[in-house]
């Protein structure tokens, strides 16, 4: 089994991507193709918004943030 790395997550925020539509599965490969932990977690929360559709202003404004930390070097 591998160890965990940190991902600069409390343990509440990881809870809440995974109760949205976060797929961990996905994050893993990401992170196996070699984009970095914090990245690979953008990524995946941006596929899971982009799975649903965008309908309403506040779903539009969650995806526009999560895309604006995959720009920024936050």
């Amino acid at each position: 089994m591998t160890e965990p790395e940190p991902l600069d997550l409390l343990d509440t925020d990881y809870a809440a991507l995974i109760a949205t539509d976060y797929d961990p599965n996905l994050e893993r490969l990401i992170r196996a193709a070699g984009e970095s932990p914090r990245d690979a977690v953008v990524l995946t929360r941006l596929v899971g918004l982009a799975q649903k559709p965008l309908e309403t202003e506040e779903d539009w404004q969650e995806f526009e943030a999560v895309w604006g930390k995959l720009e920024s070097d936050e």
